[in-house]
């Protein structure tokens, strides 16, 4: 498949962060443990740290009821289902990446993330942020959502604004062959992860 696949224009995503949101238990977890994401801040809606099934959906956290907007995430699972003719939303987080920030190039691991469609739905961009996928480089636009084969190699560098993106995961109920590998931090910090590859 494609490393990066535009599914189509979304509508605005009609609410506004409360910046002590960002500072939250989940969000500094999984900033500090997948040390690859230690220039994201989260507001998880739906997200557990190292979930493991990949068809369990992810519990709702404190965050669910107040950025979970329904019109819009309707509209977004509307048009996931209409493109896919299956699935559902496996766990949902909004991901801000500081300004002149970076997700260095990694291979995500987790078996639940490798199983599923991994969406990404920009809220808020800068033309400086771009996301490179398999060797191909694209800006990813607000107002649109793309399927990102986060199986490759991938990384992001940001410009002098900060980038939001909302991040889903979408249900594949094929079973996905793979095992479990380890590797080591792409920062240099001594740390080794065990991630899971597809065959």
């Amino acid at each position: 498949m494609e490393p990066i696949i535009n599914l189509g224009s979304v509508p605005e995503y009609p609410k506004i962060f409360n910046e002590a949101d960002w500072n939250n238990r989940l969000g500094v977890q999984r900033r500090t443990q997948l040390t690859i994401f230690r220039d994201c801040d989260t507001i998880p809606l739906m997200w557990e740290y190292a979930k493991g099934k990949p068809h369990k959906i992810a519990a709702k956290t404190e965050f669910y009821d107040k950025y979970f907007d329904k019109q819009f995430f309707w509209w977004v699972e509307s048009k996931l289902l209409q493109y896919y003719q299956y699935g559902h939303i496996i766990s949902a987080l909004f991901a801000r990446l500081k300004p002149n920030g970076e997700l260095k190039p990694h291979v995500d691991g987790g078996i639940s993330v490798v199983h599923n469609h991994n969406i990404h739905i920009p809220i808020t961009t800068n033309e400086g942020c771009l996301f490179t996928v398999g060797g191909k480089t694209k800006h990813l636009e607000v107002g649109r959502m793309y399927e990102v084969d986060n199986t490759v190699t991938h990384s992001v560098v940001n410009g002098d604004t900060p980038r939001i993106h909302l991040i889903v995961e979408w249900q594949n109920p094929a079973k996905v062959e793979g095992y479990y590998d380890t590797v080591e931090s792409v920062h240099g910090d001594g740390k080794v992860f065990r991630i899971w590859k597809k065959k």
